[in-house]
């Protein structure tokens, strides 16, 4: 492992959540600071169970560079483990298997509009005036 992007949901001491950006160059965690929420945003967030549950959004074209670009493939590994006193992520174990980690789901892209045959609507119709 090693050379990848990381896209972490982390518990704070306090109990907060935070989404966070990190780069693992070899089995050293680098973060990635002021990331816009045009790139990525924390949707929802919650502990239950002693386990963290984040919805995001993340752009597939990040216009920072230092994002995973998502239109590649990647395999996604998850893991979990504590962070270092500065704040940075610590290796994570190896376990192979962690049922706690299970489950995992991607909701279909949303479009932008509604097709018909007649014409296209804007899915925000409130946000548009028709011309007169």
């Amino acid at each position: 492992m090693g050379n990848e992007p990381v896209t972490a949901c982390e518990a704070n001491p306090n109990g907060s959540l935070e989404l966070n950006f990190s780069f693992n160059n070899g089995t050293n965690n680098v973060p990635i600071i002021d990331v816009s929420t045009k790139d990525a945003e924390n949707l929802e967030a919650n502990i239950v169970d002693d386990s963290i549950y984040c919805k995001i959004r993340q752009s597939i074209a990040p216009e920072n560079n230092t994002l995973p670009d998502l239109k590649k493939p990647y395999q996604v590994l998850f893991a979990r483990g504590p962070r270092q006193e500065n704040g940075r992520l610590q290796v994570h174990g190896s376990a192979a298997v962690s049922p706690k980690l299970s489950t995992f789901s991607l909701p279909p892209p949303q479009p932008l509009v509604e097709f018909s045959r007649d014409a296209v609507h804007p899915l925000y119709p409130e946000r548009t005036k028709p011309s007169t």
